[in-house]
């Protein structure tokens, strides 16, 4: 059997790389030329997915079928929702789901939600699947004003289903309030020590932040056997009656009440709706749509 030289099995293992080389940058082509063909398609999608989401006003039966036609019918729709305060709500549902929810985004309450694109991201590109992100800044606007705003980041899974369609499989949509001028204030309520008034501690939105006002409610009987009680707050007096009507009194007159020089203005059965009647009507109006109590 003939010897084989030390420099022939260096010649055979130079030969046996460059081999593995040559395949290695096949593959590598083959795959750059896959993701090539279908890269265009997916992200044309993924576009139009951004430019109908963010759309002004409801989304019409048109969108809606658009969105419906690249839907997976196996799909899954999460949402998560961090309020300014930190609290956090989460849904998840299906693709009856994820079109209810764009039926009604354009409307939060009485407010008009705005939402405008900032940028899409690609993170993850394969022949069959494509992850992308969508940064959406939202407001909710009531009368033009602004009383919410924050960020919304769309997670959008693709699958391919043949050679040219793809279908979206999973949403996962988390939202951040950033700002907050009108929402839910928290009341913290105080008795005065040797009188009958009431303090109260309000925590209110202010933007980025909350801040806290103490007031005072001045409280006096006008008519003990009535159960009447007068209310007396900055240059604000009431009066309530035991059968819950609150009327506010327009002359200054105290403990008067006739129809020239009083408003009915709401009922409130126990002594916190008084409190949140009066502060949402009269103090702080603009910024408590809401009050809960603690």
């Amino acid at each position: 059997m003939p010897s084989i030289s030390i420099q022939e099995i260096a010649t055979a293992q130079r030969y046996a790389c460059q081999w593995l080389l040559l395949l290695f940058f096949f593959q590598l082509l083959f795959c750059l030329q896959a993701q090539g063909n279908h890269t265009p398609e997916a992200e044309r999608l993924i576009q139009l997915f951004a430019d109908d989401y963010t759309t002004k006003g409801p989304k019409s039966e048109k969108q809606l079928n658009a969105f419906i036609a690249v839907s997976d019918p196996g799909m899954t729709f999460e949402l998560t929702m961090v309020a300014l305060s930190g609290n956090k709500k989460f849904y998840t549902g299906n693709v009856a789901d994820w079109i209810q929810f764009l039926r009604r985004m354009h409307a939060e309450g009485s407010a008009e939600v705005v939402r405008s694109l900032k940028k899409i991201e690609l993170l993850h590109q394969r022949p069959n699947t494509i992850y992308a992100t969508v940064c959406v800044e939202f407001a909710q606007l009531i009368n033009t004003k602004p009383v919410v705003k924050g960020d919304e980041y769309l997670h959008v899974l693709l699958r391919k289903v043949d050679e040219f369609q793809w279908r979206i499989i999973n949403v996962h949509i988390l939202m951040i309030e950033t700002e907050k001028f009108r929402g839910m204030c928290l009341c913290e309520l105080f008795n005065s020590k040797g009188t009958s008034n009431i303090s109260a501690k309000i925590t209110i939105p202010a933007g980025a932040t909350y801040r806290s006002v103490s007031v005072t409610f001045q409280m006096e009987e006008c008519d003990p056997k009535q159960k009447t009680l007068l209310i007396r707050i900055t240059n604000f007096e009431f009066i309530w009656l035991a059968t819950g009507q609150v009327y506010l009194l327009k002359d200054g007159t105290p403990c008067k009440l006739n129809g020239a020089n009083a408003e009915l203005i709401g009922v409130a059965i126990e002594q916190k709706d008084l409190f949140s009647l009066i502060i949402k009507k009269y103090l702080f109006e603009s910024e408590c749509s809401q009050i809960t109590f603690k």
